[in-house]
Order: structure tokens, then sequence, then C-alpha cells
């Protein structure tokens, strides 16, 4: 669990960094000018710090819960992550109404 967490951890401060650098002309490599357009740059960032959150608490879950202040309740995790992605989802949902206005 600590490997996938330094995982996440790496690759959503990457898409954070990338996001940063890139402003809010950021597109993702191979997309078609049909197909989702662009992102906007608070979803890019919500995407980026959900990745951080999760990351975060896989690593922490390595841990006993004594030994750290702040814990989610590990048998909740699919609540955490219903939580995670329908953020991230909500957040490409209104992105894609507001492009088709």
């Amino acid at each position: 669990m600590l490997a996938a967490g330094l995982i996440v951890a790496g690759l959503s401060s990457w898409f954070l960094l990338k996001t940063r650098a890139a402003g809010r002309r950021f597109r993702f490599e191979g997309e078609t000018p049909g197909e989702w357009q662009r992102l906007s740059f608070p979803t890019r960032v919500c995407i980026g710090m959900v990745g951080l959150l999760v990351a975060y608490h896989l690593i922490v879950w390595v841990f006993p819960p004594s030994l750290t202040a702040v814990q989610l309740v590990r048998t909740r995790w699919w609540l955490w992550g219903v939580i995670g992605l329908g953020a991230c989802g909500l957040s490409v949902l209104l992105d894609q109404r507001e492009q088709q206005k």
C-alpha cells in the first residue's frame, strides 16, 4: 500500500505541476477537438488534489492508527473512493455542460 501511495502521490504532483506550468491552455495529449475539448483549470486542480488526498491516506494507512492523528476510517475506504470519484466526475460533467453553451 505504501508503494501505491507513493506512485499516486508522484503522478498527482506531476499532474498539478504540469497544470500549473501550462496554465489554462493545458490539453491532454492525443485529444481530438470533438472529445473532451478542454478541462478547466479548477477541474484539473480538483483531480490533482483528490489524487494527493488518496495518496496521503494510502501512505498513512500503512502505519498503526495510534501513530497518526489524521486518518479516514479504513473500513469505509469505498465511501471515500465514491466521494473522490464523484467530485472529479461532477467537475468534468460541469465543464462539458459549460462548453455546450
